[in-house]
């Protein structure tokens, strides 16, 4: 079994349950960098899960487009959307694929995806991602750490852990605004575990 087999069938496993696996809530800075930016327009969510943060985006306005390794992942969004009459379009996709995602779109999420792959792969999906951005586009990444502790049962030995730098090499080509570490307690799934975490936020320049 390949290893993005592997992946694919551990959160097939996990999202096999009632509820949301990781819970609705979305990241709070996702939250507010919509709303501070008054951000519109067309959404790219990237590793969806559950739907967590394509729900923000399509109640704020946005048509969103969710994209998942895992195919009970993406049904659970399916659903979700259809009950709660939001422009969310599931599907499930490898983002390393060339055929993944087109563009362009004015804000894409990347939650935790990155890490996934290896560190051959990560550089050509990041440049794929930046390239799929609309010029003036923003872009919210969050990624493990390289000093995380590897508490989760999602824990990926055999990804790419980053540290700031080599996170925000991987968007060289857009103008980061943030790149900073988090090292919160996760409470939404599995035993409670720590993590280190750093989230980006970056834009497309509108040249």
């Amino acid at each position: 079994m390949s290893h993005k087999d592997a992946v694919s069938e551990s959160y097939d496993r996990a999202y096999d349950r009632k509820g949301p696996l990781f819970g609705l809530r979305p990241d709070p800075a996702l939250a507010a960098l919509v709303t501070e930016r008054a951000l519109s327009g067309i959404a790219l969510d990237i590793g969806a899960g559950d739907g967590r943060h394509s729900v923000l985006l399509a109640r704020r306005g946005f048509s969103v487009e969710a994209i998942d390794l895992s195919e009970t992942g993406i049904a659970h969004i399916t659903e979700l959307a259809r009950r709660a009459h939001l422009s969310i379009t599931a599907r499930v996709a490898d983002v390393s694929a060339p055929d993944a995602f087109v563009g362009p779109y004015d804000l894409i999420v990347a939650d935790t995806v990155l890490g996934h792959f290896s560190q051959s792969e990560v550089p050509k999906i990041g440049a794929r991602i930046a390239e799929a951005l609309a010029p003036g586009g923003w872009l919210f990444v969050t990624a493990f750490a390289d000093d995380d502790p590897l508490e989760s049962e999602f824990a990926d030995p055999g990804g790419t852990y980053f540290s700031r730098d080599s996170l925000v090499a991987v968007f060289s080509s857009l103008r980061v605004e943030s790149c900073e570490k988090l090292t919160p307690v996760d409470h939404t799934h599995g035993e409670a575990h720590r993590h280190s975490v750093l989230r980006l936020i970056a834009y497309k320049e509108d040249i």
